[in-house]
């Protein structure tokens, strides 16, 4: 969540996914990343009104 809500600077999205690698599953880690923008960005959209 540190990239999605801006408290991680992308500069270290590089090492973020070496140290997943080394510790886990990094599709896993991306799936429930990319799952928590969407749901976000829904969020979001649905309050812009």
């Amino acid at each position: 969540m540190l990239f999605i809500n801006g408290k991680e600077s992308f500069d270290n999205w590089t090492a973020f996914q070496d140290k997943i690698k080394k510790t886990g599953d990094l599709d896993k880690v991306l799936q429930i990343y990319n799952d928590a923008l969407k749901s976000y960005q829904e969020r979001s959209a649905a309050t812009k009104y």
